[in-house]
């Protein structure tokens, strides 16, 4: 702020001694006849000069724009300039004989014939000209700065309102939290937990083309959620590196009535679709403007629709869905899987889990060509390396001898038979049976 108010002084200074040099300049104006045109163009660039020079002090002495102007590099030309400025300014002053007083002019004009030539007064008109385009340059950028300021915030005040309108649509659209379920299912999971089904041709398959359908059924407590989890962040991971592919997951859960429900699941997937695209989609604006008002919520056959419009904006989608068979309407999730399916002209692959329940198994046979049954061999080892890792952070467990943790292990994973619900009794209570034993 100093530097702005040093250099407004500067300006202030100029300010004066070009008042008081117009004013002495007109009487010699007043009193010459037949002024030439260099000489009438002489006062024009002075009066102009006066005029940018206010303009200049005014913004210097701004508490905001001042600080902006003054500090900005392209402002040292200025600076220099007012100095040189000064300078000629003087020397025109003295040419012209009046002797400077208190800042003003004073006395007569002794002889009033222009002292200037008329090749020296087209130089002077030209040297007032180039201040002046300097000290108008500064303006200029004043108001450009300014200018990119006042849009900075303008754009910085829309995006908080697009922000919280954005944020407002998705708390009306969906107030499901699927992630509360996933953190469940990852906490029984280990870092290599179901690498077998991630590797497995099946899931290749579906990985690498379009409008797939991979079916993970098997008995209750065999992992199929935990499974769920590993593709669920397997995928998430794979997403982040192709910001053309879409990626959405849902739990259903016998626990919340919400998330039993078809249209919560539609609405779950079309949020977390809708906060993967820039700039947010007007199907999801629409959706909202026709049922906010009325109160109303969305038809099921709309939802899906606003799905495949916003299915197009990705190269790719990939649903992640775990227990169909915890779904209020099975016949129903059955029957939309395979029209998403079905539908060519967009590219979404669904990978489910549940239980073999006959209205799924009917409802999923169009589409279920591809479908894996887990069986306890296949996640002995994962429950293994869960068992283990329990074991490992357990501090009361560390103290048991090396030779009794794996005898702990065995009786966890062979009572377990290939049930992540099985993983009972406490690890502590096998110890002490083992040790009393």
């Amino acid at each position: 702020m100093a530097e702005a108010i040093g250099l407004a002084a500067s300006i202030g200074g100029l300010i004066n001694l070009a008042i008081s040099l117009s004013d002495i300049s007109y009487e010699y104006f007043n009193n010459v006849r037949h002024a030439s045109k260099a000489i009438q163009s002489y006062f024009v660039e002075l009066s102009a000069l006066k005029k940018v020079l206010v303009g200049l002090d005014e913004i210097l002495r701004d508490p905001v724009h001042g600080v902006v102007l003054a500090g900005h590099g392209s402002f040292e030309l200025t600076s220099a300039g007012i100095g040189e400025c000064e300078e000629e300014l003087r020397r025109l002053e003295k040419k012209l004989g009046k002797k400077a007083k208190g800042g003003r002019f004073h006395g007569a004009v002794g002889n009033l014939l222009w002292p200037f030539k008329e090749k020296e007064t087209k130089e002077i008109v030209e040297t007032l000209h180039r201040y002046r385009g300097i000290f108008h340059a500064s303006l200029s950028l004043n108001g450009f700065v300014v200018g990119v300021e006042i849009s900075e915030k303008v754009q910085g005040l829309e995006r908080t309102i697009n922000t919280t309108y954005q944020e407002k649509i998705l708390r009306w659209l969906c107030s499901i939290d699927p992630s509360i379920n996933h953190n469940a299912a990852c906490s029984k999971r280990e870092p290599t937990t179901g690498n077998w089904l991630i590797k497995s041709q099946e899931f290749a398959n579906w990985w690498n083309n379009a409008n797939q359908f991979l079916w993970l059924y098997g008995i209750p407590g065999c992992g199929k959620t935990v499974l769920c989890s590993t593709v669920i962040e397997h995928t998430n991971n794979q997403i982040t590196k192709d910001a053309t592919c879409g990626f959405a997951y849902f739990y259903f859960d016998f626990n919340s009535g919400e998330k039993q429900a078809i249209d919560g699941f539609l609405c779950s997937v079309l949020a977390q679709l809708s906060c993967q695209m820039e700039p947010f989609s007007d199907s999801i604006k629409a959706l909202y403007d026709e049922n906010y008002k009325l109160s109303s919520r969305p038809k099921r056959d709309t939802l899906v629709g606003t799905l495949f419009t916003l299915a197009k904006s990705f190269r790719r989608v990939y649903v992640v869905v775990d227990a169909l068979d915890e779904c209020s309407d099975r016949i129903g999730i059955a029957d939309l899987i395979v029209t998403i399916i079905s539908r060519k002209k967009e590219e979404i692959n669904i990978l489910a889990t549940s239980r073999k329940e006959q209205e799924l198994e009917v409802g999923l046979r169009d589409v279920s060509s591809q479908s894996i049954l887990v069986q306890s061999a296949m996640v002995d080892r994962d429950i293994a390396l869960h068992v283990r890792s329990q074991l490992s952070k357990d501090n009361q467990l560390r103290r048991w001898s090396d030779s009794v943790k794996p005898e702990i292990e065995t009786a966890l994973v062979e009572g377990a038979h290939g049930m992540y619900v099985s993983l009972s009794p406490n690890p502590r209570d096998v110890a002490w049976s083992l040790e009393s034993g």
